[in-house]
């Protein structure tokens, strides 16, 4: 049952993403984590975060994945996936470094 749980949170996140519901998204993915931590969790909380501006802590949601990656038969697809969305974060984090100091 707490599985099935788990499932439904995450899906709940993915949808308030597609919403742009970034408050939600986060609040459903550590929702989901307290049940289990999986990958896909909290690749949506850092993608949420992410689109909240605070890349810190999306940073730090990714480095959790990697963590949780070692051992799986998809290690390299994660990882992969993990260095594609940090890319993105220090891209937005150097644009508003950018922005700041103008």
């Amino acid at each position: 049952m707490s599985d099935l749980h788990a499932a439904i949170l995450k899906n709940l996140a993915q949808a308030a993403i597609k919403l742009e519901r970034w408050g939600e998204a986060v609040d459903a993915a550590d929702r989901a984590l307290q049940i289990s931590e999986d990958h896909k969790a909290w690749f949506r909380k850092a993608c949420a975060l992410e689109a909240l501006g605070r890349i810190d802590e999306a940073c730090s949601c990714l480095e959790r994945i990697e963590e949780l990656a070692v051992g799986r038969v998809d290690r390299e697809r994660l990882c992969q996936d993990v260095q594609h969305r940090r890319q993105r974060l220090i891209r937005a984090s150097e644009k508003n470094a950018s922005f700041v100091q103008r």
